[in-house]
This record gives structure tokens, sequence and C-alpha cells, in this order.
């Protein structure tokens, strides 16, 4: 499979004290790559390295390299490298004081993009289309995200970050905060979207992994003990680690 991103000895510190240790690992393209692994592994420290999250801490500290599509993501303006590699929280968390549509275009905004009317309605559109909440909320546009139902505002979320059309979509449990009805809408939407963008997903949740993942990484105490096929991994995990992670001795 085609590689979009390539990980080379990828390390996160905090202080003196690594939280990520070496990760060597190619991430392929347009598929479902899903990171799982007890609490405190790592995996959400590993997701925020991808698009430089931890230049804002400064007690955090990176070493070693990402390469994006070749290109090192340590030699990228900021900027341009989240709009290529979105993410969407746990928490769903649209701007509270702009509207659906205003929340979509919000990356154009920030960026100082300025675009006509109708591109700009015909992105929301389309954005909302792939999140599956247009039929929800055409009507209402101009109305405040914040009245969304949780589910919706997470959909929100990743309509947002489709929007400045990203090559890679971070997901950090971004059903955890959602009921099941809500967590089902999410599942079939990730699924849905690997068509137009590669995924990279951090679930705590075993089942959830297995409906939706192509690819498997399985982290421990920050380490990345085991990669491959999500389906063999399921089926034949070659580590006794992971083997006991997926089937509930170690969570």
């Amino acid at each position: 499979m085609e590689t979009v991103l390539e990980l080379k000895d990828l390390s996160v510190f905090y202080g003196d004290r690594e939280l990520v240790k070496r990760l060597n690992v190619s991430i392929p393209r347009g598929i479902v790559t899903t990171v799982m692994g007890p609490s405190g592994c790592g995996k959400t420290t590993f997701l925020r390295a991808l698009n430089r999250l931890h230049d804002f801490n400064p007690e955090m500290r990176v070493t070693g390299d990402v390469l994006l599509n070749g290109e090192s993501i340590n030699e990228m303006e900021p900027i341009e490298l989240r709009r290529r590699i979105g993410m969407v929280f746990q928490k769903p968390n649209p701007f509270p004081f702009m509207s659906i549509y205003e929340n979509v275009m919000a990356g154009f905004k920030l960026n100082g993009v300025r675009l006509k009317k109708s591109l700009a309605d015909s992105i929301v559109e389309e954005c909302l289309i792939k999140a599956g909440l247009w039929a929800e909320v055409k009507d209402d546009l101009h109305k405040r995200g914040s009245f969304l139902s949780g589910g919706q505002q997470q959909r929100l979320c990743i309509a947002r970050a489709l929007a400045v059309n990203p090559d890679v979509l971070l997901l950090d449990e971004p059903t955890s905060a959602l009921d099941p009805i809500a967590t089902a809408h999410i599942e079939r939407l990730i699924v849905e979207l690997k068509r137009d963008v590669t995924i990279l997903l951090v679930t705590h949740n075993i089942a959830q992994a297995n409906r939706v993942s192509d690819y498997l990484l399985f982290m421990y105490l920050g380490e990345l003990i085991e990669h491959g096929n999500a389906r063999d991994m399921f089926e034949e995990p070659k580590n006794e680690m992971t083997s006991k992670f997926l089937t509930g001795v170690v969570g």
C-alpha cells in the first residue's frame, strides 16, 4: 500500500520523561488506521505529535521526524501542516459563537482566505454531506453550532476539518463522549470517509476498532509493540501483550 505518513524514530518527551519511544512505522494511504493500547500508553501523545500540537507546550519535546507524502513536517509552516493533517478531538468543540455555516468555513477565515460566496456555499454543502449532517441542518445553517446535539456537533467538527481538504484526518476518541446512536453514526461516517481522506483513529473501544479498522497499531508504555492488517491482528496477534489487550486481560 502507498504510504502517506512515515515515522522515523519519533519520540515525545515531557521534561525528561519519554512518553513515546522511537516509533518507526509507515501509515498507509486511503484506509482507517487505528491506534490502540491501555490508558496512558501514549496514544494521544503520539497523535498530537503528527501535526505538531506539542509546539504549544514548552515542556514537551519531540525528536525524530514524520514525513507527510515524503516531506518532513518539521520543515512545514505549522498552519499549513494543520491544514494538511486535520484533527478532531475527544469532546466536540464547534466554535460557540459561530453559525453552522461559519464553523465549516472557519479554517479559511482563520487563515485569511476569502472565497466567493458561491464557492463557500458549495464547500459547506459538500462537507456537511460528507459528514452525514446536511439533511439535518440544511435549513438551519445560520444558527449557532452549539444548538446541535453532541453527535451532530462532532460531525460538524469533522465537516470543519474536511473543508480545507486535508491529506490525513486524526480522530482522538471521537465517540467517547457520545451515546450509542451517535457513536454508530460516527462509525459509519469513518468507514465512508476513507474514500476521501486517510484516517488515523485513537480509540480505547476494542469492538469499535474491530468494526472500522483496516490497519492496527498497538502501543504499550510508549512503545509500538505490533502493527499490521487489522483482521490478522484480531484473529491471530503475534505478540503476547497484544493478545492480552485484545482479549481484555490487559486494559
